[in-house]
């Protein structure tokens, strides 16, 4: 059984990054900024287009926020395959992760504020 209790408590007076799954019972941990696992991520998206028929793929907003995760992880695999034996490979990472990296992440998140507003019935 998961609760709210147990992260709060394993760990204690944690401050900084927290990346998880989702659950909600690291809500709990004060002083955290969570951070959501990409692989998740993509599985919600996945699991919205996985069964849509070509017609409704077109029209799915969810395979927007998809093709960010793949673009995302395409361009991680370039860099792993690319530079990984130099061995400056953290340096040269760091260096095209704020290059080609960086506008895909802030478009993605561009895209789920924009997205998130229209993600929940409205209340009238």
């Amino acid at each position: 059984m998961r609760s709210s209790s147990c992260p709060k408590n394993f760990l204690g007076d944690f401050k900084g990054f927290l990346q998880t799954d989702g659950y909600t019972g690291y809500n709990s941990v004060d002083n955290a900024t969570r951070l959501y696992c990409l692989a998740h991520i993509r599985r919600y998206f996945h699991n919205i287009i996985v069964d849509l028929d070509q017609e409704a793929l077109k029209n799915s907003r969810a395979i927007i926020g998809f093709n960010y995760c793949e673009q995302i992880y395409r361009l991680e695999k370039e860099l792993r395959e690319t530079y990984s034996n130099d061995d400056n490979y953290y340096k040269i990472r760091f260096k095209m992760i704020a290059k080609k990296l960086t506008p895909v992440i802030d478009n993605f998140i561009e895209y789920v504020e924009r997205e998130i507003k229209n993600a929940f019935p409205r209340v009238h």
